[in-house]
């Protein structure tokens, strides 16, 4: 099963909280809690018939008085950043995370929400901003943590994202013989998730060293071993 951790981000008050809780547990509460430091939830999702496990990191809401740790984004795969439609000053908050976790993780995904969409009315981000936060090319999506409406939807898109930047490194549980070799048949495989930009590698035993990018049957996947493709 592949386990992915998500940050949530954002200024105090957005609601990251509830919308985990309703994502979660799909459960909403009108009372208010602070979260201090990190709380940590999980749930599977299934994408495409393979379970996904999204460990959903919920960090304290940055303000003028605390700022985002660097420390507790490392290892993420995606994140959440969240606004309050009711208040605009959670969008410059936001603007600036962004540019912490971009530092910090690179080009992961991420999405957008503004929440509180059930007070559309008493909203202080204006289409315009809407509009502006688009033309950055990001993955903006309107929520409501209380109706739960675009809650479901925020997270499979996000989840989406990071499956299709994955592959597959196959790791055979048998020394005897190359995955390209005459004994092409792997007992015991195990399949670990890795992202895009790192380096994986297969050990098949003394001086067999092997590396699969792309998923298995995919068009474009390529296999090495030995320092020569399957092609070769």
């Amino acid at each position: 099963m592949i386990e992915k951790k998500i940050c949530m981000l954002g200024a105090f008050a957005v609601g990251k909280t509830s919308l985990v809780r309703r994502f979660v547990t799909s459960c909403f509460s009108e009372q208010y809690q602070t979260t201090i430091g990190v709380t940590v939830d999980k749930k599977t999702m299934s994408m495409d018939g393979q379970p996904v496990t999204l460990v959903l990191w919920d960090l304290y809401g940055e303000d003028e008085f605390q700022k985002l740790r660097r420390s507790y984004l490392r290892g993420s795969s995606a994140y959440l950043v969240v606004l309050d439609g009711m208040r605009r000053a959670t969008l410059d908050i936001a603007l600036h995370i962004q540019l912490t976790a971009a530092d910090t993780l690179g080009t992961v995904p991420f999405v957008v929400l503004i929440n509180k969409l059930d007070r559309q009315t008493d909203w202080e981000v204006t289409d315009q901003d809407l509009a502006q936060l688009a033309q950055r090319g990001w993955t903006v999506l309107l929520t409501s943590a209380k109706t739960g409406q675009g809650v479901e939807e925020a997270f499979t898109v996000l989840a989406r994202a990071m499956i299709a930047r994955a592959f597959a490194l196959r790791i055979p549980g048998s020394p005897t013989g190359g995955p390209f070799g005459a004994n092409k048949l792997v007992y015991h495989d195990e399949f670990l998730a890795t992202e895009i930009g790192q380096v994986g590698t297969q050990f098949d035993g003394l001086g067999h060293i092997g590396l699969q990018l792309g998923r298995d049957g995919d068009k474009n996947e390529i296999r090495y071993y030995n320092g020569h493709s399957e092609q070769d």
